[in-house]
């Protein structure tokens, strides 16, 4: 071809039978890579798996696209985003350039067409000289992160000391191999390769002795190929797997409110057939389904999760990613072994790491790859209630709803003493009404979080709401059972709330409690209870945007809100309470580090509030650094639960002449 014309030429200097070494080396490397993942394939159910793309890859495709292509739960979090960001879109074009080059060298060659040639050929160059370059800071970023900044959530094995060093040697003996070239072969296109034009001129001082520049390049040549193939065979069974599980969990995972639990079986459907055999939660391998095995194999390892866990900041006994990881490497020695192992006494899982979790989501929010480890979670918990491995707290809670139907104990008939006392408009037989205010357990059993009621009523009769309560009518809404693991319980109140709000008419529910309000939003629709449910943050922000709620006493004081895990992580509610607080005369609105979908847990959730953890430090203790941090004099909440555990460790840290907390409700009454 006419040196005049910029083209690739391929398998320069290079003899037919390191050719034909080449394409063997690469269908030996193809045919153990196919067997390696055909055996992986195999634990999910190849036709289970090929049934469940072509039902959900469609409806998931944008979260394929979102998370996966585009990186974008990656980007939420520095400086781990920018390493995974430069090595990702590296191999990306680095393996689009090599396609180019396969097709190139072989596909188009018999037909005479020369597609590497020209303009394109030089754009070709010097873009995978960029992205070659990003490829190998990514990788060297990434190994000094883990050799030299070693942050605590950052676990490595040999394994990745291995793979980052073959992707090193890849990227770097790429740029030496095209610098060798081109100083044996010197082209007028030269410096359109930028890293390799200027490596030639390092080594034209080797000109003098091409017999070394030739068999240097050749040896390279050959190894730059080898460690190529074995790192491509070798995927299924090192950290690399995650690339194709995190794309086929990202096509899999069902969608779903953050909020939401899994629902194992329909208690009123297996009343109506009397059908009562059902298997509930985990703890053997084969009672993990073939997508939640996708969804364990995906684990990068990364501990973004593990970085943001309230429970392990807190010096709890769990780490999300610690029991991903213990769990996926259980689930394959048994599939190997065909073993029937109780992962509780195989130790791959222990009890106190599950009673650890606090439910809030963050784990689930931060995932790069969309494992949601809260489900595996309410699996194994689910699975010692109904081997009643629980402890007194666990079962006075459970002993409570049964017999009182709230976590409290007290009696139900204290329901209706309570609205009495908060002079609330309670429903009357064929009464007309707008709203069903849902007082909820805690602001009618505890007198701290009663004020939040009081507080909620006062703001509803100024703005003139037509609402009802429904005292002794109400139950709990199953929130604290269902996440401890007692579903069976859940659902007898649920049904029991769905048919009393369905007989007094209930279109619109108002609740000031985001476990009532997640509960009643997401989780009651599977049962038939479909309602429209709105937490008080945000029904106090449309009462204001309607003009139906002015604010005039001034409160010149600086608040830090404290966003509760079931309003804006788990249903994405972080706008309407700042909207609130701003609208007060006065009042000063400041951020704590954590904040609003990225918010740390006060530690009762997830059934927390109702037993004792192990714990080195209390997690409401942590939030409350981060208050004080702001030197705000006001620690504003949304949350019955986030008031006590925020309040108690107020009072535990002799805080309260500097910090008070108050829900967002009380400090717009106070307003008012």
């Amino acid at each position: 071809m006419c040196l005049t014309i910029p083209f690739r030429d391929n398998f320069v200097f290079i003899p037919d039978w390191m050719v034909t070494f080449l394409y063997l080396s690469l269908t030996a490397a193809t045919i153990v890579a196919i067997y390696l993942f055909y055996n992986r394939f195999k634990i999910y159910g190849i036709r289970r798996l090929l049934k469940g793309l072509s039902g959900s890859a469609k409806t998931n495709m944008d979260t394929f696209v979102k998370g996966g292509l585009l990186q974008r739960k990656v980007l939420l979090r520095n400086p781990g985003a920018l390493i995974h960001v430069l090595i990702f879109y590296g191999t990306v074009a680095l393996f689009i350039g090599t396609t180019l080059v396969f097709f190139d060298a072989d596909l188009l060659k018999p037909f005479g067409i020369k597609l590497l040639q020209g303009d394109l050929y030089l754009y070709y160059k010097v873009t995978l000289d960029v992205f070659g370059v990003v490829f190998i800071l990514g990788v060297l970023y990434a190994t000094f992160r883990r050799v030299g900044l070693k942050p605590s959530y950052l676990h490595s094995t040999k394994g990745d000391y291995v793979i980052l060093l073959g992707l090193l040697y890849m990227g770097v003996t790429g740029f030496v191999l095209e610098g060798l070239r081109l100083t044996l072969k010197p082209v007028p296109w030269a410096g359109w390769s930028v890293v390799g034009n200027e490596l030639s001129k390092l080594f034209a001082t080797y000109a003098t002795n091409p017999d070394l520049l030739l068999g240097t390049y050749r040896a390279l040549w050959a190894a730059h190929a080898l460690v190529a193939f074995f790192m491509v065979a070798s995927i299924p069974y090192s950290s690399l797997y995650h690339i194709p599980a995190a794309g086929l969990n990202m096509l899999l995972a069902p969608k779903k409110p953050l909020g939401r639990m899994n629902t194992p079986f329909n208690l009123k459907t297996m009343m109506e057939t009397g059908n009562f055999e059902v298997k509930v939660g985990f703890n053997r391998a084969d009672d993990i389904g073939w997508d939640r095995r996708v969804m364990l194999d995906s684990c990068t390892n990364c501990g973004r999760c593990e970085a943001v866990c309230p429970a392990t900041a807190a010096g709890r006994p769990l780490s999300p990613r610690k029991l991903i990881q213990d769990l996926d490497r259980f689930l394959l020695s048994e599939v190997r072994t065909r073993g029937t192992k109780d992962v509780f006494e195989s130790e791959a899982v222990n009890e106190d790491e599950l009673w650890s979790c606090t439910s809030c989501n963050a784990c689930v929010y931060e995932c790069p790859v969309y494992i949601n480890q809260l489900d595996f979670i309410y699996e194994f918990r689910r699975s010692l209630v109904a081997a009643n491995r629980l402890d007194e707290y666990k079962n006075r809670l459970l002993l409570n709803e049964a017999t009182h139907f709230n976590p409290y104990g007290i009696s139900p008939s204290e329901r209706d003493v309570v609205v009495e006392e908060l002079h609330a408009r309670k429903y009357q037989e064929g009464a007309r009404y707008e709203y069903v205010y849902w007082l909820g357990c805690a602001s009618t059993f505890d007198l701290r979080a009663r004020s939040i009621a009081k507080s909620m009523i006062k703001i509803m009769e100024k703005a003139e709401v037509s609402y009802i309560v429904l005292g002794s009518g109400e139950k709990c809404t199953g929130d604290p059972v269902r996440r401890l693991g007692e579903e069976g319980r859940f659902q007898e109140l649920a049904l029991q709330n769905i048919e009393t709000l369905k007989k007094v008419g209930a279109k619109k529910i108002v609740t000031h409690c985001p476990h009532c309000f997640n509960t009643i939003k997401n989780e009651y629709p599977e049962l038939g209870g479909r309602f429209e449910v709105f937490h008080h943050s945000e029904f106090i922000s449309r009462l204001m945007d309607e003009g139906k709620l002015k604010l005039s006493r001034r409160l010149e004081l600086k608040a830090a809100l404290h966003d509760a895990c079931y309003v804006a992580r788990g249903n994405a509610m972080v706008n309407e309470p700042r909207n609130v607080l701003k609208a007060v005369p006065g009042l000063q609105v400041v951020e704590m580090k954590d904040n609003r979908r990225r918010t740390f847990c006060c530690g009762a959730g997830g059934a927390n509030y109702w037993y004792k953890a192990k714990e080195k430090v209390a997690i409401s203790k942590l939030r409350l650094n981060q208050a004080m941090r702001t030197e705000a004099k006001i620690l504003a909440v949304e949350c019955p639960f986030c008031t006590v555990m925020m309040e108690d460790s107020v009072k535990a840290t002799d805080a309260e002449s500097s910090l008070t907390v108050r829900d967002i409700a009380e400090v717009v009454a106070e307003a008012l």
